[in-house]
């Protein structure tokens, strides 16, 4: 009987909460003939020291009459606690906020109020307005319809100016007043939590955590009986060893498979299990990328894609991570060794140069994809990717080969590389020469490595070196459509104008003219950039190159930093460059204008 009386009560409190009078009328007359009892239960926000919970008829009432007596505080303070967060920010809601704002406002000195009302003083009022216009009401300024309201607070009385003369007549409050009362009405409902409702949701959690216990009881009980098996299986075969007969290599590797797919049948939700990068063959991936005698042109061009596709094909990044770091614990492309697929970038088949570029772009985006391929391999690695980008035939070897080298410039070494390769005169004579035969990503790339080259003294001696070329290469990508590209331009105008040689083609050729043309016509963060340019060139130094110093400051630049672990850290990468903010250094600068940080990297 205790349990009935018990769910009796839990019934009648569910009623009770849930306001159906009628039905809990009904109920109780019901139960009470048949000679049932209630436990006295307590409803939730009631009892001996607790105010009782309002209702929502009680809500909407204290609403009105707070609106009635110009009690702000209170007015908002319900609004905000009862309204849902949707309605809250509907349209209709918002004006009514702002006009409700505007009633309590001018209710000290308001004509057909109830005079009988206790009012605050009228410079009060009109301060918490003010207030209002700059915190909630601030996302309205831009309307017409509210915008003459933002001089109210800053009269002494409004009610004598006739630009506010709707706002103090009956009909205006009386109609705020019913829209008001139909707002609240149709979007205020107080729901106080029931025993009976909590019981339901907590059943459904059992019984939903009961179905997933069950699930992993059947699973490790699927391995039991399957380590059973294979754990009487090798006692079999240690047994007949024991006797002459030998243990053959494929049956430790059919004992290893079997394991591997117990791993997977018992951790379905891993993210190992999803992705399933160890449970490739890699040593065989790697001897068919390796080998032109196991693999044709196709089938290493196959290999490579399919290594990529698997990369991107992770649903999150933490995926993505896990799947570089599987490769190149499996060393897939030997660069841990001392045989690099190098020959990939440079095969005689034109997919396999392809695909070997997107591999290798795709695990330059990563910092530990960046330290496995230059790690031991790095002055080999550049000059690869350098005859492939200077031999490349399709315009996604070029795109790709570009960004393996912008990524990898972020390091210190690979720099110095790149610039005593010549590989700043090759961009602005060859890449650069004519950027409306190439795509805007291999222009980012290119524009990108240029101007990471360039942070460096001996890259701005490079580009001194043919200022010509480089001015007649990225002084049309002034006005170029992609924000990126001409973020890059003016990093490297900034640097490149170090040198008076450079200075002197800029002013011959009507440079500072064309920027200050720009400054008037581009968005405020590209203004800013120009403007550092502009004021190089007027301030440009005569003579060698001056000492490298932060644009911001004139100080001398710090020295680059470098991570724990080894020389070739990484600057900022390209892809943290903010375009929409001031041009606050990320790292550092050498040389370049706010905001124009070190181009490339990745995660």
């Amino acid at each position: 009987m205790s349990a009935e009386r018990q769910a009796a009560s839990l019934v009648r409190e569910y009623l009770q909460v849930t306001e159906h009078a009628a039905t809990l009328s009904a109920f109780e007359t019901e139960h009470a003939a048949k000679g049932g009892q209630f436990l006295p239960l307590t409803l939730p926000g009631t009892g001996a020291n607790a105010a009782p919970r309002p209702t929502s008829a009680q809500v909407k009432h204290d609403i009105l009459a707070h609106f009635d007596r110009g009690d702000r505080a209170q007015f908002f303070n319900l609004w905000d606690a009862h309204m849902p967060d949707a309605a809250r920010a509907a349209d209709e809601a918002l004006r009514l906020e702002f006009y409700s704002s505007i009633y309590f406002a001018v209710f000290p000195c308001h004509q057909h109020v109830d005079p009988n009302v206790s009012k605050l003083p009228l410079a009060a009022t009109l301060d918490t307005f003010k207030a209002f216009l700059e915190t909630r009401g601030a996302q309205l300024s831009k309307t017409a319809e509210f915008l003459p309201y933002y001089a109210l607070p800053y009269l002494p009385d409004p009610s004598v100016h006739p630009a506010f003369a709707n706002v103090f007549t009956p009909e205006w409050g009386a109609d705020l007043r019913r829209k008001l009362l139909d707002f609240v009405a149709a979007n205020v409902h107080v729901v106080t939590p029931s025993r009976l409702a909590d019981l339901v949701q907590t059943v459904e959690e059992v019984q939903a955590r009961e179905t997933k216990l069950i699930k992993k009881h059947q699973i490790l009980q699927a391995d039991y009986h399957n380590l059973l098996s294979v754990a009487a299986e090798l006692i079999g075969v240690l047994a007949n060893s024991l006797h002459g007969v030998p243990i053959t290599p494929e049956y430790i590797t059919s004992v290893v498979e079997r394991m591997q797919a117990f791993k997977r049948a018992s951790a379905p939700t891993t993210v190992a299990a999803r992705v399933g990068p160890k449970y490739l063959q890699y040593d065989l991936i790697r001897q068919a990328l390796l080998s032109d005698l196991t693999a044709s042109g196709k089938t290493k061009t196959v290999l490579l894609h399919a290594l990529r596709m698997r990369v991107t094909a992770a649903p999150t990044p933490q995926q993505r991570r896990l799947v570089v770091k599987t490769y190149i614990d499996y060393d897939v492309l030997g660069f841990s060794s001392n045989q690099p697929a190098l020959g990939l970038f440079t095969h005689a088949v034109p997919a396999v140069r392809e695909q070997a570029a997107k591999l290798g772009n795709l695990l330059c985006s990563y910092f530990a994809g960046r330290t496995y391929l230059t790690s031991r391999h790095l002055s080999p690695l550049v000059k690869t990717v350098l005859n492939a980008i200077k031999t490349a035939d399709r315009p996604a070897t070029l795109q790709h080969s570009l960004g393996i080298l912008e990524k990898l410039s972020v390091r210190r070494a690979v720099q110095s590389v790149l610039i005593h390769a010549d590989i700043v005169r090759f961009l602005v004579v060859g890449v650069l020469r004519d950027p409306d035969a190439i795509s805007d990503a291999t222009l980012i790339y290119a524009t990108a490595l240029l101007m990471n080259l360039c942070l460096r003294t001996a890259g701005r001696k490079r580009a001194a070196a043919v200022p010509e070329a480089v001015l007649a290469a990225v002084v049309p990508l002034l006005e170029h459509d992609a924000p990126l590209v001409r973020t890059y331009v003016h990093g490297i105008l900034f640097n490149v104008l170090d040198a008076p040689q450079v200075v002197e083609r800029a002013r011959a050729i009507g440079l500072p003219e064309l920027l200050a043309c720009l400054v008037d016509v581009g968005p405020p963060h590209v203004a800013r950039q120009i403007h550092h340019v502009l004021v190089k060139l007027k301030d440009a130094p005569s003579g060698l190159l001056a000492p490298t110093t932060t644009a911001a400051s004139g100080l001398p630049a710090p020295k680059p930093s470098r991570r724990r672990g080894g020389t070739n850290s990484d600057l900022a990468p390209a892809d943290l460059v903010e375009l929409e903010t001031a041009f606050a250094p990320r790292a550092v600068l050498a040389r370049s204008p706010p905001g124009a940080t070190a181009a490339g990297g990745g995660l």
